[in-house]
C-alpha cells in the first residue's frame, strides 16, 4: 500500500467533521473511513477482487486490531486538534463507533492494511510483542 500521511488522507476522502458528532467524549477533526477508502481505490490503489473482509490497523506501540469490514460503518480517523497535528495520540486515530470492543479504538496508528481473508473472522485486538531471533536465543 502506498504510503500517504494523515493531511494527505484526509484531502482524500474530502469531507471532515468534528469526530464529537461520532463519538460524543473524543475530541479533534475527523474523515470518513469509506470516505477515504473510496477515493484511495478510484485512484487505482486497490486491484483485488470485491471488497477488503478486515482492516487492520498497527499503532507506534505495537498494539494491532484486526476489524471485520461490517464493524466499520462509521468509523473515522482523527488527524487533527484544532488546526493542528494531534498531540495524543499522533498521526492518526481511529474510532469505531459501532465496534465490538472499545479497543478497536486504536491511538497512533502508523500503518494501514486491507485484508482479503473472509474465513479471518471476528475482530481481534492486542499487543505484537515483536521478538527478534537474537533475543529470542537463551544466553547461558
Amino acid at each position: 500500500m502506498e504510503q500517504y500521511g494523515a493531511p494527505q488522507m484526509a484531502e482524500m476522502a474530502g469531507e471532515r467533521f468534528d469526530i464529537a458528532e461520532r463519538v460524543p467524549e473524543a475530541e479533534g477533526t475527523a474523515f470518513d473511513f469509506h470516505a477515504w477508502f473510496e477515493a484511495w481505490r478510484k485512484a487505482g490503489n486497490e486491484s483485488g477482487s470485491g471488497m477488503p473482509s478486515h482492516l487492520k490497523v498497527e499503532a507506534a506501540d505495537e498494539f494491532a486490531a484486526t476489524i471485520p469490514w461490517y464493524e466499520l460503518g462509521k468509523a473515522a480517523f482523527v488527524y487533527e486538534s484544532n488546526g493542528k497535528p494531534l498531540s495524543k495520540g499522533f498521526p492518526l486515530r481511529l474510532y469505531v463507533p459501532d465496534g465490538s470492543s472499545k479497543c478497536l479504538n486504536v491511538k497512533s496508528v502508523v500503518r494501514i492494511a486491507l485484508l482479503h481473508e473472509p474465513g479471518a473472522g471476528d475482530a481481534a485486538y492486542g499487543f505484537m510483542n515483536r521478538v527478534s531471533p537474537d533475543e529470542m536465543r537463551i544466553k547461558r
